[in-house]
């Protein structure tokens, strides 16, 4: 990664380069105003300068709020070097512009730069177009970001990506830099008339990938400076020649032996020359305005591999076991002690060994003593045995086997043991080791507990007892001596187990009970009016759904009705479900209809759940009418059944409407008119669409009906009645009698 001074001067001498060459074709103007957004209105102190034309005639040519940063700004916000989002230096002067390339928490938000040119581009013209960048410190590399130029301005309302085709955009990777200014150039053909450069990422989110390394964040910031953009000559290829693979001692220098005047080496180096000291293919691109070159050299330096090292000086491996020894087979001539010279060496053997690298430049030798050593034998603790009070049991082992681990941290090669417990060696060297287990049991008479000594189970139930072997000779009340012992009858069982010890004994009494069982039967459903008896054979207590406790229950109406039934073994339940078949509604066809030709109708049954038989003996919740004729329906279920039936006419005569000629209407009162024709669409000289039109001052309303088959309009004049008639008998009046 090259620093900022180094970028600096780069950039310094390639703009010179530029204006010594265009003088020399006669364009050696830069076409871009304002190139490093030096000139300026107002001092940035906040983000969106640019979308405030703070640097004209810079500004945004969408709503994405593209910045602008100056050494007079806020370094907490807008300055230079230090603003909000990280510290840069200007690649030239004392001010830069900045804009977002990726913000994962907006679907493809974007924020652009744009500025009209100081002359539209000339069809067929070659130009040379040139800025250079730097990723922000708090954001992640992107390789889109690149130039559109266009005959008229761009102004997007939104802060999406402008969709277009950069005509020179990066095509050198991912760009990471965040010390330096990194470069970012190219050449196009002007087609005539572009007059305005926009600068940014005119990808979608799904071709933006950011650079995998990055952790800092999950979005993309670049400063941006030195716009430019300059005629110049059609591209031509130039010639360079980095000549055959080269192989050198500790260094080479690569020289092209070209004038140049832009370099560029695979490394980043922007040098006319380029000192390597490591082996490699190493490319330069010559680059003169829209002209350019490229060739590469292989380069193999000799005498700069580290000293040569196989280990060690001295190393144990175990017997078996081989040391290999891996060089790298690139670093010229190895030789070993025993005059090979391969780079893959294995010790299997008690010796010292040594090998020689010299690759012509330099040499290096390095040694290893290798000594083999054998693992321990396999040894034994003895059997597992009973310690009885008072006795010890004393174990010795040679003290040159290796060294002893006893299970409590004990190293010595003698141990007593006077007490029950688990007992373990280790005996071991570096090549592994061998270990033995002994168990001691302390041996007392058994304790025998086969549980309480009374016991209750529910019928069905097992007691499961099982007794450790381990713990001598078993015998039970009826004779057997297995371990596992079940229980499912009533009685007293008794148990003995015997050691050398002695005998240790056990009993229980078990009482059976049976288990409650509840069956009301399987789901049901009944018809309206009807009853269901629930009820159960089983001794109470009882408790049902509704926490009545009767041994019955009468069902009338639909519902899950359960009953539960406890004892000592707990509770036993069962639940039914009973539905209710309900009357059916008739389907409701309405009055007969008359159809349009074209037109369709659909019936409905109207009583979802039900069967449906209609005329045509089809079983359908619907049915589709096209044609003339009479249609039926029988709807039923278990319970119930209902029928209707409609009449449907094919009528190829428009619809006729008929409103009377001539209405009175009375102060304050109103009328409604009704177009009274059924299956039309309606259209009141007021553009009301309703069959019914209220009236309540005096005019002339008309009305359109249509259906497919034609359509009829009609016309009313309502007339001012004048007021109503009121009239008064006076006050209440008492008569006598």
């Amino acid at each position: 990664m090259k620093s900022y001074t180094h970028h600096f001067s780069s950039f310094r001498y390639l703009l010179s380069i530029l204006i010594i060459g265009h003088v020399y074709v006669g364009h050696a103007q830069n076409l871009v105003p304002n190139y490093s957004f030096e000139t300026f209105t107002t001092c940035p102190t906040s983000y969106e300068g640019l979308c405030f034309n703070y640097a004209p005639p810079w500004s945004c040519p969408t709503s994405g709020s593209s910045d602008l940063f100056n050494s007079c700004g806020n370094p907490s916000m807008a300055g230079v070097p230090n603003n909000a989002i990280g510290s840069q230096l200007a690649n030239t002067g004392e001010g830069y512009a900045g804009f977002i390339c990726f913000w994962p928490s907006i679907n493809n938000y974007r924020e652009y730069i744009t500025a009209p040119l100081t002359a539209p581009l000339i069809a067929g013209e070659w130009y040379y177009v040139s800025f250079f960048i730097s990723l922000a410190d708090s954001g992640c590399g992107v390789e889109n970001v690149g130039a559109h130029f266009s005959t008229s301005p761009i102004f997007q309302p939104q802060i999406t990506t402008l969709l277009l085709d950069p005509q020179v955009e990066n095509t050198t990777g991912m760009i990471y830099d965040n010390q330096g200014w990194v470069f970012i150039g190219g050449c196009f053909q002007a087609a005539g008339g572009e007059a305005y450069i926009t600068i940014g990422n005119f990808y979608n989110d799904s071709e933006t990938p950011l650079d995998p390394d990055c952790t800092s964040s999950n979005y993309n910031y670049f400063y941006i400076d030195d716009v430019s953009v300059v005629q110049g000559a059609a591209p031509e290829e130039i010639l360079i020649e980095l000549g055959d693979p080269v192989v050198e001692c500790f260094s080479y220098e690569i020289d092209p032996d070209h004038d140049g005047p832009f370099y560029l080496w695979s490394d980043g180096s922007t040098g006319p020359t380029l000192v390597v000291t490591e082996s490699g293919v190493y490319t330069l691109t010559v680059t003169d305005g829209c002209n350019q070159g490229v060739d590469s050299v292989e380069v193999t330096i000799l005498g700069t591999a580290p000293p040569v090292e196989i280990g060690p000086a001295d190393l144990i491996i175990c017997a078996g076991e081989e040391y290999n020894i891996s060089l790298d087979p690139d670093l010229e001539t190895y030789t070993w002690n025993d005059g090979s010279n391969d780079p893959e060496y294995s010790i299997s053997a008690t010796g010292t060994y040594s090998v020689t690298l010299d690759d012509g430049c330099a040499a290096s030798t390095d040694e290893i003593n290798i000594v083999v050593l054998d693992p321990p034998l396999p040894f034994d603790l003895g059997d597992d045995a009973f310690l009885c009070s008072g006795d010890e049991i004393e174990i010795v082992f040679d003290p040159v086997l290796g060294d002893f681990l006893w299970q409590d941290g004990n190293t010595s090669s003698s141990y007593t043991i006077d007490i029950g417990g688990d007992y373990s060696l280790t005996i071991s060297n570096m090549c592994g080791a061998e270990t033995d287990d002994l168990v001691i049991t302390d041996l007392e008479v058994p304790d025998v507990q086969i549980g309480p000594d009374e016991q209750t189970i529910c019928s069905g139930e097992i007691i499961d007892i099982e007794i450790d072997p381990d713990l001598g000779d078993i015998l039970w009340q009826d004779g057997s001596s297995e371990p596992n012992y079940e229980i499912s009858t009533p009685g007293v069982y008794t148990v003995f187990v015997t050691n050398q010890c002695g005998t240790g004994s056990d009993q229980i009494d078990v009482t059976v009970v049976i288990s409650p069982n509840v069956e009301l039967g399987p789901d049901t459903i009944l018809c309206d009016g009807e009853e269901l008896l629930l009820s159960t054979t089983e001794d109470g207590p009882y408790l049902w759904q509704d926490n009545s406790f009767a041994d019955t229950f009468l069902v009338t109406g639909p519902g899950t009705y359960s009953l539960a039934i406890t004892n000592f073994c707990g509770t036993a339940s069962d639940a039914i479900n009973v539905d209710y078949v309900g009357a059916l509604a008739s389907p409701a066809f309405g009055p007969d209809i008359s159809l349009c030709p074209g037109e369709q109708v659909v019936l409905y049954a109207n009583n979802p759940g039900a069967n449906y038989l209609w005329q045509d003996f089809s079983t359908a919740d619907t049915l589709l009418v096209t044609t003339s004729g009479t249609y039926s329906v029988q709807v039923f279920n278990d319970c119930f059944q209902v029928t209707d039936t409609i009449a449907v006419t094919v009528n190829a005569s428009p619809p006729q409407v008929d409103l009377p000629a001539q209405l009175s209407l009375c102060q304050g009162q109103n009328i409604t008119l009704d177009a009274v024709v059924p299956g039309v669409t309606y259209l009141w000289n007021d553009n009301s669409q309703n069959q019914q039109l209220v009236v309540n001052t005096p005019g002339t309303y008309s009305i359109t009906v249509s259906n497919s088959c034609g359509s009829d309009a009609d016309t009313t004049i309502i007339s001012d009645g004048g007021p109503a008639p009121i009239v008064d008998l006076g006050n209440d009046v008492q008569l006598c009698w």
